[in-house]
């Protein structure tokens, strides 16, 4: 009777033959996980052993076709567990070629099976590789969780000798798809050369970038072999081949986001290459490595301290290597870096390290288009939702106003507040208007030491008197109370000062404090200023109710152009402000004069060498090819009086352009002063 139960002893019995024959056991009665008996003993074979039980059950009746849970074959179990003679014997026992070809393809395509050409690749046995190709095994077939072709996973297995095997090398530079199901099919792939990085096998690596395979995979959801080598952070080795092998574009493409991590191993591995080829890439360009360095997005933000200060280090490099900190600005809609400073930038990330460090080494806090450094470090300092954010904020507006920042231009192009009317106005303003708390002292003393004024609102929207006027001529809260300080030498409201003009007009009283209209700047008195704008508003209201006419802007009262707002002043910051004004105008008609000397140089040379290279060129242009031959003297003429011009010329126009710069720094030196240079304020 036969028996219906089986264990592995029974099977690895050295009579089990013999009792399968006598009808004891059935030969393809399934053991767990529903592997058969013939299954069983190849596994547990070992250096050539148990063949002739092998043999003996496929002559019995073995089914070699039946599959255990997992998908497998008695040749798949051959494969895995390296029985050489074993797959001989199995593949000799199929005679028919299109049944064996199936059958030794059989576990190919699905994820819970591996294909036998699978198991002899990563086992590493050059000869059960062969026996499989030469009876069928197709090599392209794709197999294993990752779809992919056996020789990939040999690759990712470290099997050098399978990789250079003759029968794959026409699949080591095929760019393979990702699973075909994948919604990113057409657009994800992967090679063998990803496969032996993923497995940081370098001598695999090595070998194949022998063979020129590529280093780039097309596709733009695909995995890129060099970016799994940039994370094995242990050990860049694998790293340094493979970027040596991308092209320079390709290598400052991936450098600009391994700057945002901090991957300063990375950097200096790469920027040697970079220097060496002698790239520059503009400001303007969205792959300029400083500004990698210098911005941040939602991720980075929350990034640990030592690498925000990697990422410092890699941008005091790029300054000191020749990445400028005043650089060509260039307007773009939709990318607000362009149009602003790398000083700027920094301002905006709040990195208070980079922003003092420009400044030691010379960034122009007054370079931005809209976006400039003192924009944001006043947004920093109050910010439009409540509390300050950034309370080292101060000590860098300080900073930038010391180096000649213009307090009166930090307008944004999207302004939310008061930064269109100046520095003192816009944080005055930010104060009590938008937070409702008393301005720091500390703060408002060092703007009026530097001789700042503000912007005031006299007449609120509907026509009554604004709150920052109320608080100005009741003397109240802002400038109440305020007494001689020794150590910032500064009177606040101490004793009014007389109008600077003696104006009287509607009836100016000569006891309130300077103030100067803008964009014309001429300076009146506060009181003629407060008259001429509630008589603006009373006329503008006439003609709304009843007489009709245009609304009419503001106008001042000494050359009639339209004021935009208006500047408190002292009489000290009036006399100190027309004195620069006076100085940097006498710089600039100096200026114009000495150029001018020099164009007159440059139309005398022109004018003495014109007439005798034209003459000499119409003479040269009249000749025939074989007359040219025999005067050549003429050609050499012509050439050495141009170059002669040139050298004569090439002299008054470095001149030039000498005192044009000096000029223009003068003048910068100048304004710089004209805002910062302490005074004793009286107000």
């Amino acid at each position: 009777m036969m028996s219906k139960t089986l264990n592995i002893l029974d099977i690895l019995a050295d009579d089990f033959t013999e009792k399968v024959a006598n009808g004891q056991y059935d030969v393809n009665l399934r053991l767990r996980h529903g592997r058969t008996a013939l299954m069983t003993i190849i596994e547990n074979a070992s250096n050539g052993s148990r063949q002739k039980t092998v043999s003996e059950l496929i002559q019995l009746g073995a089914d070699l076709f039946l599959v255990d849970d997992n998908y497998e074959t008695a040749l798949q179990y051959a494969c895995k567990y390296r029985r050489i003679a074993i797959t001989k014997l199995i593949l000799s026992n199929i005679q028919n070629i299109r049944t064996r070809t199936r059958y030794v393809n059989q576990g190919g395509g699905l994820i819970r099976s591996k294909s036998p050409l699978y198991y002899a690749c990563v086992s590493g046995k050059q000869k059960l590789v062969n026996i499989l190709i030469e009876a069928g095994a197709d090599i392209k077939q794709r197999t294993s969780v990752e779809q992919m072709p056996a020789v990939y996973y040999a690759a990712q297995m470290g099997k050098l000798n399978i990789v250079q095997n003759r029968h794959f090398s026409k699949l080591l530079d095929i760019e393979w798809p990702v699973n075909k199901r994948s919604p990113f099919y057409q657009h994800e792939f992967k090679t063998i050369l990803l496969g032996a990085v993923d497995g940081r096998y370098i001598n695999v690596v090595r070998w194949l970038l022998w063979k020129n395979v590529r280093v780039k995979i097309s596709g733009r959801e695909s995995s890129q072999p060099v970016e799994f080598a940039a994370d094995f952070e242990d050990d860049l080795s694998i790293f340094k081949l493979l970027i040596r092998k991308l092209t320079m574009e390709d290598m400052i493409l991936r450098l600009g986001p391994w700057i945002m991590r901090g991957r300063k191993d990375l950097f200096d591995i790469i920027i040697p290459i970079v220097k060496q080829h002698k790239i520059h890439i503009p400001w303007s360009h969205q792959m300029n490595l400083l500004r990698f360095a210098l911005r941040q997005t939602n991720h980075s933000w929350d990034a640990p301290p030592e690498i925000h200060a990697k990422r410092n280090i890699i941008a005091k490099y790029l300054i000191e290597n020749g990445q400028s900190l005043n650089p060509r600005l260039v307007f773009n809609e939709h990318d607000w870096h362009t149009r602003a400073s790398p000083l700027s930038i920094a301002c905006r990330y709040k990195n208070s390290e980079m922003v003092k460090y420009m400044l030691i080494n010379g960034a122009d806090p007054n370079l931005g288009q809209y976006e400039r450094p003192l924009y944001f470090l006043v947004r920093a300092l109050f910010p439009s939702n409540g509390t300050p954010s950034w309370q080292g904020a101060w000590p860098l507006i300080q900073m930038c106003l010391d180096r000649g920042a213009d307090p009166d231009n930090i307008i944004s192009r999207k302004t939310q507040g008061y930064e269109d009317r100046g520095l003192f106005t816009c944080i005055i303003y930010s104060s009590y208007l938008y937070h409702g708390r008393v301005f720091p002292s500390l703060i408002i003393r060092d703007l009026i030491k530097r001789g700042l004024g503000f912007t005031v609102h006299w007449l609120d929207r509907i026509g009554r008197q604004s709150r920052m006027a109320t608080l100005l001529w009741t003397g109240q809260d802002l400038w109440a109370n305020q007494k001689f300080d020794n150590d910032d030498e500064v009177f606040i409201m101490k004793s009014p000062n007389k109008c600077p003009l003696g104006c009287g007009f509607y009836g100016c009283d000569q006891n309130s404090a300077p103030v100067r209209l803008m964009p014309c700047k001429h300076i009146i008195c506060a009181g003629h200023a407060r008259r001429l704008v509630e008589t603006n508003a009373q006329v503008n209201n006439d003609r709304r109710e009843g007489v009709g006419g245009n609304q009419l802007a503001l106008q001042c009262p000494v050359c009639r152009e339209s004021v935009k707002n208006i500047q408190l002043m002292s009489s000290k910051q009036v006399q100190h402000w027309h004195w620069f004004k006076s100085k940097i105008k006498k710089s600039i008609d100096r200026t114009h004069q000495q150029v001018e000397f020099q164009n007159e140089n440059l139309k005398a040379i022109y004018k003495i060498y014109a007439p005798r290279i034209s003459a000499g060129e119409k003479s040269w242009n009249q000749l025939t090819a074989d007359e040219k031959k025999h005067y050549r003297k003429i050609h050499t003429t012509v050439l050495q009086l141009k170059k002669e011009e040139r050298t004569l010329a090439k002299w008054h126009l470095a001149k030039k352009k000498e005192i044009q710069a000096k000029g223009i720094e003068e003048r910068k030196q100048l304004r710089k002063d004209q805002y910062t240079t302490n005074l004793k304020l009286h107000f």
